[in-house]
Order: structure tokens, then C-alpha cells, then sequence
């Protein structure tokens, strides 16, 4: 167990009670979400990469313990999709952009980003819808999801009704303004499908706007006829958690991860309140906690030292 969880050895005793949580990383080319490191220790991390090549590489990265965050950390060569079937995994330039869907890149390339758009070449695929996969591997208790798949994020979420209704209690999902992709769903359409679920919009945890005539980002300034402006809202992330009401008809545990994963994001009022209801109060006392308001002003603080130090 670490000794603190953002300043309060408490709450790391009290997070070590629910260990391990589940997180799923739709998408895991690259780098680990930095949301999720902070508790990394007491989460089992499951990858889904279908470019073979990335996904070995994630494997023999994370096989070293100096690399490896999480309590535990594995990843799959598959690509989800809403049925099983034959697909075309689309590889472009810019590897961060591949996709199942296939890409516009007239509409990279009014943006600079031409790169995002150009195909390198493509493989086949074969698509396996979420809760099937889930089933067949036994990875039941989920309780996060990040999802990044360039444009398939809603079918991939409609591939997984029993993971949405049952355990899960965040899905940090990639959400687009601009289509770049043919077919590619907008913002709201995954918003309006994931409250029939009882989730609710927390924040964007990125968010991405696109110059014309750059790459370069706002506020700086470049050479050439418009050396400073602001950028088209084009994609970001969006994190989506469980209505409280929702959370509360769960266990303690499931409470008390919800509380967590909060406090990971930064929103903890919202984790304060998780943390006042009534189911969890033995397992507050059994941490030691007897302030609950003091532990999380602690790990407040901390937080807003890390973000002052970040500017």
C-alpha cells in the first residue's frame, strides 16, 4: 500500500480496502491516462490495442515492474466493435489517429494536420462487441473506462449494455465537434445515449481546438499572416460518472470506488458527498478516519499545489 493518497495515509488505507478496481483502456496506444496514476497501485489495468505491433510493445513495456504503475497491467491485440465481423483497421501517418473509421482528409488538411488523415496502410480486423469479451475472459467488476478510439467511441458503448448497467461508474470518453472521420458520432450523441444509463457529464478532462493555419496551440503566437488566435472546438475527452442516486442503490465498495475516482479527477466535493452516505460509514471508520472533511481538505490542498506548480 503507499503511504498517502495525495497527502492522507487514511484515504490510501481506506482505497486499499477496495483493491483491487478495474479499469479498461479502449484505445491504450501510447502512455497510461495520468487521471488514473495516482491510484494506479490499487488498479488492475486492462489495454485493448488492435495494431498487434503497439499492443506487443505495451505488453513488454509494462512487463517491467519499473514501468508499471498498476497493481497489475495487461492488454489485449482486439478491436471491439458492436458485432463480430470483418473490419478495416485504417493506419495513419499520424499512429494517434488510426481508426476503424475511415478518415476525411480534406478535413485534416484545412487544419494543418494532414498527417491525421493520410493512410498508410491498412489491416483487417476482426471486431468483438465488449461484453462478450468481458464475459469469455472473466473480467466482471469494472468500474472505469476510458475510451479513445477516434470516432468509435458510441459503437463500442453500445457493444457493452451489461457493463453500463451494472458496475461501471466512469467512462472517460473521447468526444468530437467536427467530424474527421466518415460516420463519426458528435459530442452529444454519446452524451444522450450514456444518460439512459444514468451518467452524467462531469468535465472535460482534454480538450482540443485546431487552428487553420498551424498546429501550434492557443494562446501561442507564430509567424505568418495570423501569428495569434484561437482554434475551432474540434475533439476532447469528456468524463462521464454514475448519478449519486445510482451509485447509492450499490454496494459500499461500489461507493467507495465512485468516491475515488473522483478524487482522481479533481472533483472532490462530488467525492466528499459519495463519502457522507450512510453504507459507508463503517468502512470510514475502519481506515481511522474520524474527520472525513479533514482528509479530503488534505488531499484538496494537495491538489491545488500540484496544479499551481503545473502552471
Amino acid at each position: 500500500m503507499r503511504q498517502d493518497f495525495f497527502g492522507s495515509g487514511k484515504l490510501a488505507k481506506l482505497l486499499e480496502s477496495v483493491a483491487p478496481l478495474r479499469s479498461l483502456d479502449v484505445g491504450a496506444r501510447g502512455i497510461p491516462a495520468k487521471t488514473m496514476l495516482a491510484m494506479a497501485w490499487a488498479v488492475d489495468a486492462v489495454g485493448f490495442e488492435p495494431d498487434t505491433e503497439e499492443c506487443g510493445r505495451l505488453n513488454a513495456y509494462y512487463a517491467g515492474p519499473a514501468n508499471n504503475p498498476f497493481r497489475q497491467a495487461r492488454f489485449f491485440p482486439v478491436a471491439l466493435g458492436e458485432g463480430a465481423q470483418g473490419r478495416m483497421l485504417y493506419l495513419t501517418k499520424h499512429r494517434g489517429s488510426s481508426s476503424l473509421l475511415s478518415p476525411i482528409e480534406s478535413r485534416t488538411e484545412e487544419f494543418m494536420r494532414g498527417d491525421y488523415g493520410k493512410v498508410e496502410r491498412t489491416s483487417a480486423v476482426d471486431t468483438v462487441p465488449l461484453d462478450r469479451f468481458l464475459r469469455e475472459q472473466g473480467l466482471a467488476g469494472t468500474v472505469h473506462l476510458k475510451v479513445d478510439v477516434e470516432g468509435l467511441e458510441l459503437e463500442i458503448l453500445h457493444s457493452a449494455p451489461e457493463l453500463l448497467s451494472s458496475s461501471l461508474l466512469a467512462v472517460d470518453a473521447e468526444v468530437a465537434f467536427m467530424q474527421t472521420r466518415k460516420g463519426q458520432p458528435f459530442y452529444g450523441e454519446i452524451e444522450t445515449f450514456l444518460r439512459q444509463y444514468q451518467f452524467m457529464p462531469m468535465g472535460f478532462t482534454e480538450l482540443h481546438c485546431w487552428r487553420r493555419l498551424s498546429k501550434s496551440k492557443y494562446p501561442k503566437k507564430v509567424k505568418g499572416a495570423v501569428p495569434f488566435s484561437r482554434g475551432q472546438l474540434v475533439h476532447g475527452n469528456m468524463l462521464f460518472m454514475k448519478k449519486p442516486e445510482a451509485v447509492f442503490a450499490q454496494s459500499p465498495r461500489q461507493i467507495l470506488a465512485a468516491a475515488f475516482i473522483a478524487m482522481n479527477y479533481g472533483y472532490l466535493d462530488h467525492a466528499l458527498y459519495l463519502l457522507q452516505n450512510e453504507a459507508v460509514q463503517k468502512n470510514i471508520y475502519a481506515a481511522g478516519i474520524e474527520n472525513l472533511t479533514a482528509e479530503i481538505r488534505k488531499v484538496s490542498l494537495t491538489q491545488y499545489h500540484h496544479y499551481r506548480k503545473g502552471l
